[in-house]
């Protein structure tokens, strides 16, 4: 009988152990360096081949030929990953420095490898801090020909500082950068007290703080984001209003994260304007280059500024919406995790690399003392010993005696035997026994790091410190508080609005005196001004009109001194700002022709959808009073 094979259970294990390959060694990084095996590889053989920021820069394809000693895969992929590490508009602090094109924001490639030139920045050294005193464990490269780290010391904490994004299979992640310093004041706060709330450390990270700023318009959001490790924030692009001759230009300084200029906002834009019909947009020019972003939009004479920013936010990328998912590999597996447990295996990282390197010290140390204990007891009998290694015939007979003479061990005895006899007989006692003294002071200390994590504590408080004072910067992304509405970070203008018989609409920033308002009805064929209310232009007005109905006016989308032709459905009766809780009564009663009267409760109304109605005006009847 042939051997039979479960077909659905051979792929679905196959699918699991592609799927766990994928996870693990190409998509998601590690909650302890927060990065993926090709970023490592690239930083720790670039530290290796001594590329750091104070030296020369190397050649690109030479940096990537080294790499693919250790990497199993392609040098394009080497070469992009390693391009990404230097892009100061995807890095918050970039890890790699190229000299040369690498690329930019506004959509355009890096140059190739042999053009390019890479080294190490100050926080791509910071990663390898102490990496050759055993600081991390090293496995074999894949082929076996070369070791290579399991995970970096990461001084610096690249988990909360730079952001990841990866694609894996059934999961996937986007972790969001944040600010050095903010970071740094929160991993002091953990220090101090790590029972610290969600809310507690939000003084000190209020929010992310992305490399290309912008601006988060529902900050509010951040403290479920953070205590859950998951969750959405809309970034918008940051802009300037300028007025140039009779024409209004929208600059826009500051984009979301991740987007590219060209296909995110330019090719949008021109499918607004070319393939929707939207009238309002006479030119843009994209003026971006090395000294900052600044993409033009030009209105036409006349067009309602804010009219134009709500159709930019909404059919191009220079507002989105930015997913945060903070999944990452810890104890081999992937995890979903909350700022304060990002900052927790950040600690308790650095807590096993000072272990380890106090461990490699410590050893080193009592070696030393070994020899200086038996080169002390040498010493004492040097004529002994120097006649004891002349006359013995080889250097295991030599090693014998000298442990019988003096009592010491093999490795003491191999110790002076490795000094030539000329140097040995120059030794002085007093210079060996002050080194001891030294060395067990050195013992001490570090005995006293590995057993004691208060001590521990102060040295990653020091580096924290230090990481805080040299390389702290400001926050770039501003945050919007509140409901997040839409009239969030514009210009507020007072203003008075016209409401005419017919429906229509005049807004304008003139005193009443200054208007021609007889014209204003001529121009409306006769109809006559039925209300005039007071507000600013980030208001929303609820209006009331005379055949029952409800609806909402956003005064942002209205241009100011021109008449706007109403989508009212009946003349307007009375204009409420239902935000304006202090002039608000608690019920609105409504009277219709018919004598008809209604008594409600105002919060009824805030909640009402628009259009709703409010009260039922039968046949030829109308509502007549509020």
């Amino acid at each position: 009988m042939k051997n039979s094979t479960n077909l659905d259970a051979k792929v679905s294990k196959d699918f699991l152990t592609y799927a766990n390959a994928v996870i693990k060694s190409r998509a998601i990084s590690d909650v302890r360096d927060n990065l993926k095996p090709v970023h490592r590889r690239i930083l720790y053989t670039m530290f290796e081949n001594k590329l750091l920021h104070n030296k020369k820069t190397v050649k690109s394809n030479n940096v990537v030929g080294k790499v693919m000693i250790r990497h199993p895969h392609g040098d394009s992929s080497i070469y992009n990953a390693m391009i990404r590490l230097a892009q100061p508009w995807k890095m918050r602090y970039p890890l790699v420095e190229v000299q040369g094109n690498s690329g930019n924001i506004s959509g355009d490639g890096p140059a190739a490898m042999r053009y390019t030139e890479v080294r190490l920045t100050k926080f791509g050294e910071m990663m390898m801090t102490d990496i050759g005193k055993k600081a991390v464990k090293f496995k074999e490269s894949y082929d076996g020909s070369t070791t290579e780290p399991i995970v970096l010391p990461s001084v610096f904490p690249n988990i909360l500082c730079n952001g990841n994004v990866g694609i894996a299979v059934g999961t996937s992640t986007s972790i969001v950068p944040h600010n050095l310093t903010e970071v740094a004041e929160a991993i002091l706060a953990y220090l101090k007290s790590p029972s610290i709330t969600t809310e507690q450390l939000m003084k000190y990270i209020p929010a992310p703080d992305f490399p290309t700023g912008g601006t988060i318009t529902n900050a509010d959001n951040m403290k479920e984001i953070y205590e859950t490790g998951r969750g959405t924030i809309t970034l918008r692009s940051k802009y300037r209003i300028e007025n140039i001759g009779q024409k209004q230009h929208i600059v826009i300084t500051e984009v979301p994260y991740l987007i590219t200029i060209e296909d995110g906002v330019i090719k949008q834009l021109k499918k607004l304007v070319l393939e929707k019909g939207f009238d309002l947009i006479e030119d843009f020019k994209n003026n971006t280059g090395k000294d900052g972003i600044e993409l033009r939009i030009i209105l036409k004479k006349g067009a309602n500024v804010y009219k134009v920013l709500e159709a930019i936010w909404k059919h191009t990328r220079l507002e989105i919406t930015q997913r945060i998912a903070n999944t990452i590999i810890l104890d081999g597996n992937p995890q979903t995790l909350s700022l304060k447990n990002m900052i927790k295996e950040y600690v308790k990282h650095r807590n096993i690399v000072l272990i380890n390197i106090a461990n490699s010290d410590l050893v080193k140390t009592q070696r030393r003392i070994q020899t200086v204990n038996a080169l002390i007891k040498a010493l004492a009998r040097i004529d002994e010993v120097i006649a004891l290694i002349k006359k013995s015939e080889n250097r295991t007979v030599a090693v014998v005696k000298l442990m019988t003479m003096l009592a010491i061990n093999s490795t003491q005895a191999e110790s002076i035997l490795s000094m030539q006899l000329g140097r040995l007989s120059k030794l002085d006692s007093m210079d060996l026994t002050k080194e001891l003294e030294e060395l067990q002071k050195k013992l001490k200390e570090f005995t006293d790091i590995v057993e004691n994590e208060e001590t521990r504590t102060t040295m990653i408080r020091k580096e924290i410190g230090s990481l805080k004072r040299l390389y702290g910067d400001a926050r770039r992304t501003t945050l919007i508080y509140g409901r997040g509405n839409e009239a969030e970070g514009y210009p507020v203008e007072t203003v008075k609005v016209l409401m005419f018989s017919n429906g229509n609409t005049f807004v304008t920033q003139k005193k009443l005196a200054d208007l021609d308002i007889g014209r204003k009805a001529a121009e409306l064929n006769q109809a006559a001004v039925v209300l005039i209310t007071d507000t600013q232009t980030d208001k929303t007005l609820t209006v009331f009109t005379r055949d029952g109905t409800m609806q909402r006016v956003k005064l942002l989308t209205m241009a100011t001194e021109k008449i706007e032709i109403s989508t009212f459905n009946s003349r307007p009766l009375a204009a409420y700002d239902f935000d304006d809780s202090n002039n608000l009564k608690d019920y609105i009663v409504f009277i219709t022709s018919g004598g008809m009267v209604k008594k409600t409760a105002t919060s009824e109304y805030i909640k009402a959808k628009n259009n709703a109605r409010t009260i039922k005006v039968k046949g030829d009847q109308e509502l007549i009073f509020i």
